[in-house]
């Protein structure tokens, strides 16, 4: 998809240069990012969180805070909202 999307990118300049009249290979390059995996270091450093919310050696607040800052939760995830949510589900004898 982000090799689809890089074509498509440049097509689309090439049309644009065109239509202003720079020519047809007026229109430049340009690349897509295709990695997007965790890098191995990210991978050590969520681990290493991971272990450190087990050990209780740091908050909830600042585990959520830390997958947050890494983009691995959305920008508008709520903390609060989820411990209520997640104190519900304990609350319920099914767990819904």
């Amino acid at each position: 998809m982000a090799l689809e999307l890089e074509d498509g990118l440049e097509r689309a300049f090439q049309f644009a240069a065109q239509r202003i009249g720079l020519g047809p290979d007026a229109g430049g390059s340009l690349t897509v990012s295709k990695d997007f995996g965790l890098a191995l270091r990210d991978r050590a450093e969520l681990d290493l969180l991971l272990k450190a919310r087990a050990a209780r050696e740091i908050s909830r607040t600042t585990f959520l805070a830390e997958l947050k800052r890494r983009g691995l939760l959305p920008d508008d995830f709520d903390a609060t909202a989820e411990a209520e949510r997640i104190a519900g589900e304990t609350q319920s004898p099914t767990g819904r």
